[in-house]
This record gives structure tokens, sequence and C-alpha cells, in this order.
């Protein structure tokens, strides 16, 4: 659990720590990717469940989430990062670099970051606003209560039937 966390949670913040120090502007696009990377190793190879991706947290915001049918969970966590580290660069460059709010340096992210969310806004209504109302669907979940460290193949056939015994309820 401490490797866990050191390997997840510490190591990505030095990393972007160091990024952002040597370069700040480099670093609005390199920092939300290292996010991604660590979150894809995570959910990839060590967990293999997807817990705590960041993506999730948005899941009430239909219109952004949208357009995770072309990026995926991964284009929703880059973005929120993304966006996250705008607004920390530009009160970094307001209060510490005591900058002009007019500057360039904040006026371009700034512009980019808006310019982006209306992009992903607009899909994301283009999107919604094109499913079509259907007939409805009865979904059901089952949630087996089966350790997932026994065998499921030697007796597939009957945690099948009981399945199939539920659904038909």
């Amino acid at each position: 659990s401490l490797v866990f966390g050191l390997f997840f949670h510490a190591l990505p913040l030095i990393l972007m720590k160091l990024i952002y120090n040597r370069n700040k502007l480099a670093s609005l696009f390199f920092i939300p990717s290292i996010w991604v990377v660590f979150e894809f190793i995570k959910v990839t190879f060590f967990l293999r469940f997807p817990f705590g991706n960041i993506a999730y947290s948005q899941a009430r915001w239909l219109l952004f989430i949208q357009f995770a049918d072309i990026t995926g969970t991964w284009g929703i966590s880059f973005i929120i990062i993304f966006v996250n580290l705008i607004i920390y660069y530009c009160c970094d460059q307001l209060i510490r670099e005591r900058k002009k709010i007019l500057n360039p340096g904040i006026i371009i992210p700034v512009m980019m970051t808006l310019l982006i969310g209306l992009s992903i806004f607009s899909y994301g209504y283009l999107r919604a606003k094109s499913f079509i109302k259907g007939e409805q669907l009865l979904a059901a979940v089952i949630q087996t209560n089966q350790d997932p460290r026994l065998e499921w193949i030697e007796s597939k056939n009957e945690h099948l039937k009981t399945y199939n015994r539920l659904i038909n309820k």
C-alpha cells in the first residue's frame, strides 16, 4: 500500500513539479500527459480496475463527457488536468511573476483553453442532440457472490444457469 501510494501519487507529483519549474509553458501539455500515463499504468498493469480515474468525477456533466467516445476516459482526464493547470499557471503568473492580466503569456493559454472547452461542449451538445428516442429498454445488473480467486471455468454451466434463472424472475 505504501509502495502503491508512493509510485502513483508521490512520483507523478515530483515529476510534474520538476517539469513545471523547468518550462512552465511546455508543462501545460506534459503534466496532463504524465497524469494520463500514470492512470493508464495503474489501470492496465496493477489493479486492472479503473478505480480512482479522475474522469469519473465528471459523470454528471453529460455535454462534457460526450467526447469520451473519441478519446475515452483518458482524454477527459487530460482535459481536467489541463484546465486546472491553466488556472494554476495564470495565478502563478499573476501572483508570483507579477505579470499584468493582459500579458500574452496569460491571454494565449486562457484563449486556447476557452477554445478547447467550447469545442468539447459544442461536440457534446451536437452528440447529445443526435440521440434518437426509441422504445424503453429494461436492464438489470447482476452482482455475483463468488470468490474471484476461484476457478470459474469448472462450474461455468452452473453459474450461467443461476444467472439465467435470476434474469427470468
